[in-house]
């Protein structure tokens, strides 16, 4: 089966076939390392009184504002290089590495959980056996534990796949333990 090439299998609770492609994992890599709202401010809080702490004593304010601008830049350097130069290289070298990525795999979405497939595996797994979940306009990501997930590429809506139903089933499943 080509890499694109997605196909449904009869009704619904059969599901849908397809293969990753290497941009569904390089979009869910770069989802994955994007900090939700909370981090990224408590992030900022915490460069902010470092910031603060390490420049109260400095009476010149030339220096101060040329280490936060180095700061900063360096920030956005390394942000920049992570996200366009690591990530590609590092999910290139997964996706050659891992011969199950490249196999056929199945998705069927059942009420109570998500049951997914190989040729060499079956899973059934429940909403709440995930503990966490994220998802943009391609991807959705199920994570198992803090830092493996399973993607779900947005792609495969246009087959029959019910993204928007697993999203819905996500969001009940994550409000009730709350």
């Amino acid at each position: 089966m080509a890499d694109s090439e997605v196909t449904t299998r009869g009704a619904q609770g059969d599901g849908v076939s397809f293969s990753y492609e290497l941009r569904d994992f390089l979009l869910a890599y770069r989802l994955s390392t994007r900090p939700t709202p909370k981090r990224a401010a408590l992030m900022s809080i915490a460069l902010l009184v470092l910031f603060g702490i390490l420049f109260w004593d400095e009476p010149d304010w030339g220096a101060r504002g040329a280490a936060l601008a180095g700061g900063a830049f360096g920030g956005v350097v390394i942000f920049l290089a992570h996200r366009y130069v690591y990530l590609p290289l590092f999910t290139r070298r997964l996706f050659a590495n891992y011969p199950l990525l490249r196999t056929e795999h199945t998705f069927a979405f059942e009420p109570d959980g998500l049951r997914y497939s190989t040729e060499r595996s079956k899973a059934f797994v429940l909403w709440r056996d995930f503990v966490a979940w994220r998802a943009d306009d391609a991807s959705v990501l199920l994570y198992s534990s803090p830092r493996q997930f399973v993607v779900v590429p947005t792609r495969l809506a246009a087959q029959g796949f019910p993204i928007e139903q697993l999203k819905g089933a996500l969001a009940r499943d994550f409000a009730m333990r709350g």
